[in-house]
């Protein structure tokens, strides 16, 4: 099979070059034209072989293919990072830009993607950055395609530096994302006039982009005339058309720690249910040619309108290109090479978007297919004869085999592995099957408002009992587990299944040998994993806006969380619970003003720790009070803005370090 996957011998090197111009991005951004120069000097010497050997299957054709495939990959992910390393302006000023995104919603501000035309000219690239704004009722918010004028600071992507924090600057990079900005109330909708003038500047691609998910945001508004509560309706949302700004963070780990998140993620099984209907519709006419070339165009169509209308998702565009292959064959009555359309897919999404590669959706997606595909043959062997049974045991060797495939990186992205997969798979497949269905018929049938009401109450059961559903098997007796796995113990995992592999094809003494040193390492690199950690006495300032937290670390078993606001603990936790778990922390007291215990006391703001003093306060307490010589202490940790206030703390305490948070937006 992976012989004759030919695709797969430039997929590969093609990869491999993307993730080592990903690794040398600092250093080698600027000069991605001389890869390029150099991907033209191999094509020159690959046309010269062709035309002397008259053969593209010469092994001197197919290295020169790979190696300019390698260099190919590193020249798109530098010109990719090239184009989202960007000087910004070290003041702040106005900018004018169009919305593309729907608002993510982050405690008390609305996040948006906006699109910023650099000039007048068509073929330039756009800017894009990532706009803060905060709520106002006097305000209209903005929603896709629509023109702002804003002000503020643009500064390039960064990382707020919390412990073991997630590499937030490097997935804005990916994103194609140049730069932050908080604006605050500093907005106002552009004239007709000049968001006209905006769109005009932006590229066709763009701008079809912008309709599509207009028309999405038309379609999720319909949803508010059933009668779905907030969870039904983000998970609708999400599931059905790729609008998944409503969901919430409990949501997202509802189905995390069920395993069912590939149910969230639109990929090949809802287009697979899509276009299951559709050829159903399209059975009786299929028995000839015409009937198929009919068949199959509808199918495309369809599938790509429904790309371009859900967000151009990566599992989806995957999805789409494979099934738009395999309708070709459809049309001859041959089986094509699964793998093969595998890899032109990864080829074709990577050629026009390297940085999907460092998508964890993008590895997922099509680490879960190539391992279905891959073992496919050996599994269809012992398939069942009986329809029945063989449809039954489909379903648990896809997900069996996709949740092996996945695991380990799963484990090490989210710290989750779910072991109730199956369970949740049988309770969440068929009702995506209704839920897409249902909602197709409800769109369709918007004309007849007592069908569509109909329609509407089998959607607002089946989600609500997908939930519940799931609700319930989260609760079952390990359920899920928490795992913190290092990058080698997660390709230790992936070795050993390689080794498995091995053993099963060989079934010979070096391959036991190989099977059981694989298994000896993975475990002594999980036992190094899971040993106790020996924890320093040190001081972590979190950096989570609008809720300044100190935590002042004895040891791994003894910690104190000071707060300005104890009630935003949650947003702590959230930030700081990998490190913990990581290291296996407990939770920390939480205190706000006087604080005891054996090697921690906080009196009226002031922290005796470690030999050392620190001064944690808003400077209220301290705004009347005067001394004749500053105390010294280690750090003055102030969570205000008034200037006032600190000139006065500064005659109070000589700090060796002054920190200044806000404690809200101003």
């Amino acid at each position: 099979m992976l012989f004759r996957a030919k695709a797969l011998r430039f997929a590969v090197p093609l990869v491999i070059g993307i993730l080592s111009g990903w690794l040398l991005r600092d250093e080698l951004h600027a000069v991605w034209y001389v890869f390029g120069i150099v991907c033209v000097f191999l094509c020159g010497v690959m046309l010269a072989i062709f035309r002397r050997r008259q053969s593209p299957s010469s092994r001197l054709f197919g290295l020169s293919g790979m190696l300019f495939f390698g260099v190919l990959g590193i020249m798109l992910c530098l010109r990719s990072y090239d184009a989202t390393v960007v000087q910004w302006p070290d003041k702040s000023q106005g900018y004018q830009g169009v919305v593309v995104s729907s608002p993510r919603v982050r405690g008390l501000t609305n996040e948006y993607e906006v699109l910023l035309p650099v000039s007048g000219r068509r073929g330039e690239r756009e800017r894009r950055v990532s706009l803060t704004l905060l709520p106002d009722s006097t305000m209209s918010l903005p929603s896709v395609g629509d023109a702002l004028l804003f002000f503020g600071k643009v500064s390039a992507p960064h990382n707020t530096g919390n412990p073991m924090a997630y590499d937030y600057a490097s997935w804005q990079h990916r994103k194609g994302i140049s730069g932050t900005v908080f604006a605050g109330r500093d907005y106002q909708l552009a004239s007709d006039r000049l968001r006209q003038g905006l769109h005009d500047r932006l590229s066709i691609w763009q701008r079809m982009r912008i309709k599509a998910l207009q028309y999405r945001e038309k379609l999720v508004s319909r949803y508010s005339s059933m009668d779905l509560g907030v969870r039904e309706y983000a998970v609708l949302s999400a599931l059905t058309l790729g609008d998944k700004y409503a969901l919430t963070h409990d949501i997202r780990m509802l189905f995390s720690e069920t395993g069912a998140s590939h149910v969230l993620a639109l990929s090949g099984l809802h287009l697979g249910i899509l276009v299951s209907l559709l050829l159903l519709l399209f059975r009786p006419v299929m028995r000839k040619i015409y009937g198929r070339w009919l068949a199959v165009g509808v199918c495309w169509v369809f599938i790509w309108l429904f790309t371009l209308l859900t967000g151009l998702n990566t599992s989806l565009i995957r999805a789409a290109i494979m099934y738009s292959i395999a309708m070709l064959f459809l049309v001859q009555n041959k089986q094509g090479v699964s793998l093969n359309h595998l890899a032109l897919a990864a080829i074709l999404i990577l050629l026009f978007q390297p940085m999907s590669l460092m998508d964890i959706g993008f590895q997922l997606s099509f680490l879960s297919v190539f391992a279905i595909l891959f073992f496919f043959p050996a599994y269809e062997s012992i398939r069942p004869s009986v329809r029945w049974l063989s449809l039954a045991t489909d379903f648990i060797y896809v997900a069996v085999v996709a949740q092996i495939a996945t695991a380990p990186l799963v484990a090490y992205s989210f710290h989750i592995l779910p072991l109730s997969f199956l369970l949740s798979s049988i309770v969440v497949i068929p009702c995506a099957y209704v839920l897409l269905g249902t909602t197709l018929c409800f769109f369709l049938l918007s004309a007849f408002p007592l069908l569509s009401s109909w329609v509407g109450h089998v959607i607002v059961w089946t989600a609500r009992f997908m939930l519940g559903s799931l609700e319930v098997i989260s609760k079952l007796p390990f359920s899920h587990v928490e795992v913190y796995p290092s990058w080698l113990t997660m390709l230790f995992c992936y070795g050993f299944v390689a080794a498995c592999v091995f053993l099963w094809m060989k079934r010979s003494r070096n391959a036991m040998i190989t099977a059981m040193s694989s298994f000896a390492i993975l475990a002594g690199s999980v036992i190094h994993d899971g040993r106790p950690r020996h924890i320093t006495s040190k001081v972590v300032i979190y950096d989570i806006p609008s809720c300044p937290a100190v935590q002042f670390i004895v040891s791994a078993k003894e910690s104190a969380l000071w707060m300005a606001d104890s009630t935003q603990f949650s947003r702590v936790y959230a930030v700081a619970k990998t490190y913990w778990k990581y290291n296996h922390m407990v939770v920390p007291a939480v205190f706000t003003t006087n604080y005891s215990s054996p090697h921690i006391v906080c009196r009226q703001g002031i922290v005796s720790f470690d030999g050392k003093k620190y001064v944690l306060t808003d400077g209220s307490y301290w705004e009347d009070k005067s001394a004749g010589t500053p105390l010294d202490v280690e750090m003055l940790y102030v969570t205000t803005r008034n200037k006032y206030i600190l000139k006065n703390l500064q005659t109070l305490f000589k700090a060796r370090q002054t920190i200044i948070k806000p404690q809200r937006h101003q």
